[in-house]
């Protein structure tokens, strides 16, 4: 069986990105569940800008060392006004591969209550047991 671990967050969105950046660096044994910009990637039109300028569009964390303007003078881009849903996208996953490198890809379908805390069921695999549950996702989530 898992071993407890003390939060776990479902969703790798900019939310749950930020939200592990900032409970990793307060030393918060975290475990992120989910697939890096899965709601942006499956939901968002193919060429849309984003309504928040590059200002307002940093994901947060603690250091401030993971910004657009850190991501862009690491890959070339320059900063936009409206941003890139494309752009966005790769902001993400390049946020991620720093945070959670350790990032599960699965998908969880069932969060129970257990003596532990929370077991999140994945489709496939061994349940993951903690303390407690960020939901950071869009959608609908069984919860027993």
């Amino acid at each position: 069986m898992s071993t407890v671990k003390e939060i776990a967050i479902i969703g790798a969105g900019p939310f749950g990105l930020a939200a592990a950046a900032h409970l990793r660096a307060a030393g918060m044994e975290t475990v992120v569940v989910g697939s890096a910009m899965a709601f942006w990637k499956g939901n968002m039109p193919r060429g849309m800008l984003l309504r928040s300028p590059w200002r307002g569009s940093h994901i947060a964390d603690p250091d401030r060392k993971l910004t657009l303007d850190h991501f862009a003078s690491s890959s070339a881009q320059s900063p936009v006004e409206r941003i890139p849903i494309a752009t966005f996208i790769r902001y993400g996953e390049w946020f991620q591969s720093h945070v959670i490198p350790d990032l599960d890809t699965r998908r969880v379908v069932r969060v129970e209550h257990c003596a532990s805390g929370f077991r999140l069921l994945p489709e496939d695999g061994e349940p993951i047991l903690a303390r407690r549950v960020v939901v950071a996702k869009a959608g609908k989530l069984p919860i027993a």
